[in-house]
């Protein structure tokens, strides 16, 4: 198996594993989200030199194979820029919790169209009539 094939692979499996987690957190109360989104902040700031370590490494390949220095840089982790994540991270985590809260809607000729606020992002839901 090649370096790009255990890449892929372990991308992957830790996709897989974000979309469980993701799933999880959906049936979880506001509360537990938010300790989630702290406890994210906090690993970041307490993992900072390893990730910025394992991204030195990524640089490294993307050099190697030709990635375009503009793409690099905007790639290249530094302490400074996961402490911004980490900030950010805190920013999501002061928001109002978008669970539930329709964003938009239409009728349909065939049914219900709803747009829900989820946790970590956006989902559509169409239901049909009759349908809940």
């Amino acid at each position: 198996m090649s370096a790009t094939d255990t890449a892929n692979s372990v991308f992957t499996e830790r996709l897989a594993a974000t979309q469980t987690a993701s799933r999880g957190l959906g049936t979880r109360s506001s509360a537990d989200r938010d300790a989630a989104l702290t406890a994210l902040a906090q690993l970041l700031r307490d993992r900072s030199a390893d990730i910025v370590t394992a991204n030195a490494l990524d640089i490294e390949r993307g050099e190697q194979s030709g990635t375009s220095t503009a793409l690099l840089d905007r790639l290249r982790l530094t302490p400074e820029r996961i402490e911004g994540l980490a900030l950010a991270v805190e920013d999501i985590r002061a928001l109002p919790d978008p669970t539930g809260t329709v964003v938009r809607g239409h009728q349909l000729p065939n049914g219900r169209f709803h747009r829900f606020g989820f946790p970590l992002g956006w989902s559509e839901l169409s239901t049909r009539l009759g349908r809940t």
